[in-house]
């Protein structure tokens, strides 16, 4: 059953359509949107994953990875893209052994925090190294993604963090 929602919507959407228990949202001109995750907020998270024991290797390697995303899924697949892409390891072949949030303590001082990127562009890879102003290292990271979209094009999944970022005074 359609929903009409209120004209004066700000998102400019005319219904929300329940389809297979799932919920489509209809524009103005007909077309379904999806909503987008917003790299805006975004959470540091430890994921700790490995292989699945075979009977060649019955104890394989554990990889821990820092990942910034907006929630734990994001984060998950965040996490098995790069393994896919770095170690040769899918996720249908490996196991998740840990999700954690990294909770920072509230730092009230500005700090300028350096971070080395590659992004992807239409040309091409490229590799970056911008400085960011902020009080977290979350903080940075988002001004990081908002930066790169806008200045860039890149989007969220095409830019790798590489080095640790610490604080530079």
């Amino acid at each position: 059953q359609p929903v009409k929602i209120d004209p004066c919507d700000k998102q400019g959407m005319n219904e929300i359509q329940v389809r297979n228990n799932s919920l489509f949202l209809i524009g103005q001109m007909g077309k379904e949107t999806r909503p987008q995750v917003s790299m805006k907020n975004v959470k540091q998270y430890l994921v700790v994953g490995r292989a699945k024991p075979s009977d060649a290797d019955s104890e394989p390697k554990i990889y821990r990875m820092r990942v910034f995303a907006p929630n734990t899924v994001v984060a998950k697949s965040r996490f098995w893209a790069l393994m896919r892409k770095q170690k040769k390891i899918k996720h249908s072949h490996g196991e998740l052994v840990g999700i954690h949030e990294i909770h920072e303590s509230l730092g009230r001082s500005v700090k300028v925090y350096g971070l080395v990127i590659r992004y992807q562009s239409r040309t091409g890879y490229h590799n970056m190294y911008k400085e960011y102003r902020d009080t977290s290292l979350c903080g940075a990271i988002s001004q990081m993604y908002m930066d790169m979209a806008g200045r860039h094009r890149a989007r969220a999944n095409t830019c790798l963090l590489y080095t640790s970022p610490s604080p530079r005074d």
